[in-house]
């Protein structure tokens, strides 16, 4: 009979076995060590690499065991053989059609299992355009007239040009700009075919294009089909078209990203059903799938701020018409409560607009102040181009001071306040910009009847989004506040004044703790707030990636004097609701002295910082 100790020590000489045998197999694998060029003259080696399986496998890669795309870095001659083949595809579509490889070695070092490969290449000449033009198969005048006036109109847009070298994504680009400016001018049937006419020995390509538009048509029978709560008038009234109305393809896309808009469906499909190419009316078919009548979404989340965040958000659809309700509950350290119901009118009052009612209870609890809010919210906003929304909010709500009130404020306070503003985002995608911009400006008055407070208030902010690389990214935001009491009154309530430091600010400083404090060392606010950042984005590996920035601001009361500066680097990994990150900040100057005894402040939070 084994004891348990005769089992311990079997099982230890196998781990023992499997380790001394591991190091032997693994030096069965012959790994790509280095893949070199020669005779590329028009694309960089890292071109052409990335055309192919194999990759050289550096240290840094050697080491990470757990990445199943290190195999791909393992020697094999099937993988090279395709990987030629790639190669020469590839000058295909950019046009050297008598391209080859000429020889290719493959360097073995038994010694350390590695291969080296050296690749010949032999270009050949490329094929240029002598000649791009078109032949348009028009039904009548009408059309010809029309779709020639088109194709000219775009003559500066076209990537093809004579004298240029040819390439299959050039084509395909002029191909779907032709196409996509022909339909919307109201002919969905239209067909493109290049006619090309290669003469071999000069290398040369004479390009015809023959555009058929087909009928000119116009929408007709709308129908929907799936909707059990939502009305269908209400879904066709987010169309942006018409039964009648030529046929404009930007107008179907348009039509269904403004129904799914509405929040109240799963699924959105606009079907144009084509009848036979002589048919001048498209009847449209709507097809939908509702979203179940109630859902709840739970949430639950850290930061170093808000500490632990926990969320229940509630929808409930079925209200008459495309009308939806969603009432949230919030908890954070930095508002203990935060109950809100929110009631959506979609289309009002027309279909670019959207009006909500949102009466709530807050409760803030911040370095600055301890407060409870109670009021409501109506607001209208209304979409006013691709990237652009403007709107309009009135607000009515009771303030009561629940900390200790050092500047002998009003204990309670009513505010009648109206906002309007406009912001324009072009940024993508959405929880990790690469690209685009967010601009935003907002000016509120407050004052309206009430008894309430009287303060002006504007705020604008720039962000802007460049891709410099591959996943490396430059952001830089840029933001202005302006604050002042209106009338008789003296002092703006410390909710409503500037605050900055923290997660989203100045970095090297904890949340609020730049601009004027109080005896007590606790912030005060200010009427005036300037608040700049720049970051560069960069991967690391896998779902991992890092920042390094600078930010600089400051808060004001009466007149600016200096502003604050911070230096970090961060850490950020990717979440299905944007990237989990830590910074860490170094606060390096304050008014233009260095800081000598201030202490790096590490910030954790959820989505980037701007």
């Amino acid at each position: 009979m084994h004891t348990l100790k005769d089992c311990l020590l079997s099982c230890a000489w196998v781990i023992v076995l499997l380790l001394a045998t591991y190091p032997a197999r693994a030096q069965d694998e012959i790994i790509v060590k280095e893949i070199a060029f020669q005779g590329n003259k028009s694309f960089a080696n890292d071109v052409l690499q990335a055309q192919m399986t194999l990759k050289p496998k550096s240290f840094l890669k050697s080491i990470q065991f757990w990445n199943r795309d290190n195999r791909a870095h393992e020697y094999s001659e099937n993988i090279l053989t395709r990987d030629l083949r790639r190669i020469v595809s590839f000058y295909n579509t950019e046009g050297f059609l008598k391209t080859r490889i000429d020889t290719f070695f493959v360097n073995l070092n038994n010694d350390e299992n590695k291969a080296r490969i050296n690749i010949h290449v032999t270009e050949g000449d490329s094929v240029v355009v002598r000649k791009f033009d078109f032949e348009l198969n028009a039904r009548d005048d009408f059309d010809r007239e029309r779709c020639g006036k088109i194709l000219r109109d775009l003559q500066d847009k076209y990537h093809l040009r004579e004298g240029l070298r040819f390439r299959d994504a050039a084509l395909q680009a002029d191909t779907d700009l032709i196409y996509n400016h022909i339909a919307n001018a109201g002919y969905p049937y239209v067909a493109i075919k290049p006619r090309p006419a290669l003469n071999n020995a000069k290398n040369a390509l004479e390009l015809t294009l023959v555009v058929s538009p087909g009928p000119h048509c116009a929408f007709g029978d709308i129908e929907v089909e799936g909707n059990e709560r939502v009305p269908a008038s209400a879904v066709i009234k987010q169309l942006a078209f018409r039964k009648g109305e030529i046929f404009n393809q930007d107008a179907v896309r348009k039509s269904q990203a403004q129904i799914y808009q509405l929040g109240i469906f799963q699924f959105v499909t606009i079907q144009l059903l084509f009848q036979d190419s002589t048919s001048q009316v498209l009847p449209v078919r709507i097809k939908l799938r509702e979203a179940p009548t109630y859902t709840t979404k739970f949430g639950l989340g850290y930061g170093r701020e808000e500490k632990v965040r926990l969320s229940a958000d509630s929808q409930i659809l079925g209200l008459g018409g495309a009308r939806r309700l969603n009432i949230l509950a919030k908890r954070s350290a930095l508002e203990p409560i935060n109950l809100s119901a929110t009631l959506t009118q979609p289309a009002f009052p027309d279909r670019y607009s959207v009006l909500t009612a949102n009466p709530f209870y807050r409760h803030q609890k911040e370095t600055a102040f301890d407060i409870v809010r109670i009021g409501t919210n109506l607001a209208v906003q209304r979409k006013m181009g691709t990237y652009t929304n403007g709107f309009i909010n009135y607000t009515l709500e009771n303030t009561e001071q629940k900390g200790a009130n050092l500047e002998n404020l009003p204990e309670s306070n009513n505010k009648s306040a109206v906002s309007v503003g406009m912001v324009r985002n072009s940024s993508a995608p959405l929880f990790s910009p690469t690209e685009g911009s967010i601009r935003s400006a907002t000016v509120t008055v407050s004052g309206f009847g009430f008894n309430s407070v009287r303060f002006v208030r504007v705020i604008g902010e720039h962000i802007k989004y460049w891709s410099l690389a591959e996943s490396v990214v430059l952001a830089h935001k840029l933001k202005f506040g302006w604050l002042e009491a209106l009338g008789t009154d003296t002092a703006v309530p410390k909710e409503e004044r500037f605050y900055a430091g923290g997660s989203n600010s100045v970095r090297g400083w904890r949340r609020q703790e730049l601009g004027p404090l109080g005896a007590d060392g606790r912030p005060l606010g200010g009427n005036m707030l300037m608040d700049a950042s720049i970051e560069l984005r960069f991967p690391i590996y896998g779902l991992f990636s890092g920042v390094t920035f600078m930010d600089l601001g400051n808060v004001w009361n009466d007149q600016i004097s200096g502003l604050h500066y911070a230096f970090g680097l961060g850490l950020r990994f990717e979440t299905l609701i944007g990237p989990a990150r830590i910074d860490f900040g170094i606060p390096t100057f304050e008014d233009g002295a260095i800081l000598q005894r201030k202490k790096t402040q590490y910030h954790i939070s959820i989505g980037h910082a701007f």
